[in-house]
């Protein structure tokens, strides 16, 4: 039954880091095809405002001093991009 089969279920084991590098590399494979099939999201979640820090707007909008100018929220956006183009490569 695909309802039971795409049923969001919490993990079965602790998660954490592993030295399994058979482990590593075929969760990465499953991962990178998730996501070049649409199957993964992402939600950055907004620390609220910057309101301590003397700033009027989220946190992630911060001037953090970068070189480049980019706020975390960019910062971040970038990397799922970039994930999104590595998962694609790998799909092909």
């Amino acid at each position: 039954d695909d309802d039971e089969k795409n049923k969001i279920r919490p993990f079965s084991k602790p998660v954490g880091r592993t030295s399994d590098k058979n482990l590593v590399s075929s969760s990465r494979t499953i991962g990178l095809q998730s996501i070049a099939r649409g199957e993964v999201a992402a939600l950055v979640l907004s620390g609220g405002q910057g309101t301590r820090l003397g700033f009027d707007g989220p946190k992630g909008m911060y001037d953090i001093q970068m070189k480049s100018g980019r706020t975390l929220f960019q910062l971040v956006a970038e990397r799922i991009q970039r994930l999104c183009h590595l998962a694609a490569a790998a799909a092909a």
